[in-house]
């Protein structure tokens, strides 16, 4: 997979004409605003007693639920009384943050790791440093790439293609210094990001349907009660923490009441109840933002992302309605075909709806290529749909996706890409975003647009023309590895080069073998007999390139 970040290529686009229509900024988050205060006055980051740094950082804007809440009141959903993902194999081992602010990768990457154990993908250890040093955000020079962060900087990450790679890729140590490593293949493909609510029913469900999930909290150890490793505030600080949460038990007894959720934190097994804790449900800051990310799936390197927004969804703007229309042009870089399109939401129980385009001259739009009707968004975050029916683009072509929004009892639906002072510091394209509030006269947005420098984010996928996808995706692999489930050994042959070295890693991403073959041919046969039963990960270079497949072994 490749991302394509176009902001280069606007430069030699001519603005079109376009009605300057007055749009409306959604506030920014008070929490936001009170951290940046509080770094300005050095009382960021705190320390936990152990050293860690508390440094997570609150959404630049609120996610809206009030659609969401409105549909479900009254309603009311019966749970067992506890449910703990340790007793079910969903979580992976307990990490350790160390004197580093970064507990939100921590929190992000266990997010990923628990879906991906739930849905059958397989259990793996994937690099939270990776997603500490390459999120592209503002680094905060004291901090460097310790500078803190949360679920939007780790989508950011996913959502355009960087990630996630395996820890034994890219080892986590807790130097503030160290620099994104850019020349990793990531391990799987992420396409989806969202955001819960803090409702008790909404986040039990969610933990029974995607696994663990990221949530954040105001955490100090004045408020710890290291006997039982229970938790409480009742204070109106901001979060400050992000953590695990891996499940519930109503009949845990904590200093705010009987009912407490089981938490996952990132400070080692020494720490807790093996690195556990449980923060009652009358915690006045946990479930401030839950988030997951419901989709893990193969990297696929042959897919390429159209896209101007690398810091994806930082803020939104609206007309003073609940309805917004976005366009946004690219320029194909090859014979390709799109498979689909994305973009972020901010309201719960959305909707959205997107039109392909040849040609746009002025505000009039012609030559319909594609169209996605109305899709239903539970939940704000980052939502990809699949075209009815894939187009095929010729290089150097244009296209336009113009997309509507409807985010009922929220009147700010586009969602942008924007510069925030010592937070978001993205490079904005110019000659290529449109905005409308009625979708016929359209009002240019870009890097020389006084007061609406910004970048919508709508994004496209393709695939190289002239291959059914199915067999693009398999039959085409330049590595091939069989048969898969192996029992006792298995094959990798290569078509792109001899194989130069292949390491296994087990579940927890630990090497458990390394082969260099002597003769360096383009097929090996892998004897397993002496391995245990389970899923392992294979690192397979070739002379042209590195490669990662999953095996699952059998007795």
């Amino acid at each position: 997979m490749k991302n394509i970040l176009l902001s280069g290529l606007c430069l030699v686009f001519a603005l079109s004409i376009s009605a300057q229509e007055a749009d409306f900024e959604a506030p920014i988050n008070p929490d936001f605003l009170k951290y940046q205060k509080n770094i300005y006055e050095n009382k960021i980051p705190a320390f936990s007693e152990l050293g860690h740094p508390l440094n997570e950082i609150p959404l630049y804007v609120k996610p809206d639920f009030t659609n969401y809440l409105k549909q479900q009141e009254n309603k009311s959903v019966m749970f067992d009384a506890v449910y703990d993902m340790r007793n079910h194999g969903l979580l992976t081992s307990v990490k350790n943050q160390g004197n580093c602010g970064a507990c939100w990768t921590f929190a992000s990457i266990g997010s990923l790791e628990s879906y991906s154990i739930k849905t059958g993908f397989g259990t793996f250890n994937f690099s939270e440093q990776n997603v500490r040093t390459c999120h592209g955000f503002y680094l905060d020079p004291a901090s460097g790439t310790c500078s803190g962060g949360n679920p939007k900087k780790s989508a950011a990450y996913f959502t355009r293609g960087d990630g996630p790679v395996l820890e034994t890729a890219d080892p986590y140590n807790t130097n503030s210094q160290q620099t994104c490593n850019t020349t990793l293949t990531p391990a799987a493909n992420v396409n989806n990001f969202c955001i819960l609510p803090g409702t008790q029913n909404v986040i039990k469900q969610a933990l029974l349907d995607y696994g663990a999930l990221y949530t954040n909290m105001m955490y100090s150890s004045a408020y710890l009660n290291s006997s039982n490793n229970t938790y409480f505030y009742a204070g109106t600080e901001g979060t400050n923490h992000a953590v695990l949460l891996a499940g519930w038990d109503d009949n845990k007894v904590t200093a705010g009441g009987t009912g407490a959720w089981i938490i996952k934190n990132s400070y080692g097994t020494s720490w807790g109840e093996n690195g556990y804790f449980y923060v009652s449900y009358n915690d006045s800051a946990i479930l401030t933002t839950n988030a997951y990310f419901p989709s893990i799936g193969n990297y696929d390197a042959y897919e390429e992302i159209y896209m101007y927004d690398e810091l994806g969804w930082i803020s939104n703007i609206g007309y003073t309605s609940e309805v917004a229309y976005g366009l946004i042009k690219f320029i194909a870089g090859s014979n390709e075909k799109i498979t689909k399109v994305g973009t972020y939401i901010n309201s719960a129980g959305a909707s959205i709806s997107f039109e392909i385009y040849d040609t746009k001259t002025d505000n009039t739009l012609s030559g319909l290529l594609a169209s996605v009707p109305e899709q239903q968004c539970a939940w704000p975050g980052y939502h990809t749909f699949s075209l009815p029916q894939q187009i095929n683009i010729s290089s150097g072509n244009d296209f336009y996706i113009k997309v509507r929004y409807n985010t009922p009892g929220y009147n700010y639906p586009l969602p942008i890409e924007r510069l925030s002072t010592d937070y978001a510091e993205p490079q904005i394209a110019d000659g290529v975003c449109w905005a409308s509030s009625s979708g016929t006269t359209w009002t240019a947005y870009g890097a020389s647009q006084a007061g609406k420098e910004r970048d919508l984010c709508i994004r496209a996928y393709t695939l190289p023309q002239g291959t059914d996808e199915k067999l693009l995706l398999s039959k085409t692999e330049t590595v091939e590895v069989f048969p898969n489930p192996a029992q006792n050994a298995f094959t990798i042959k290569s078509d792109v080069g001899a194989i130069i070295k292949i390491e296994m890693m087990n579940s927890e991403g630990k090497l458990v073998s390394k082969i260099e073959p002597d003769q360096q041919n383009t097929k090996f046969e892998f004897n397993t007999s002496a391995l245990s039963s389970g899923v392992y990960f294979l690192r397979i270079v070739t002379k042209n390139n590195t490669y990662f497949r999953k095996i699952t072994l059998i007795e």
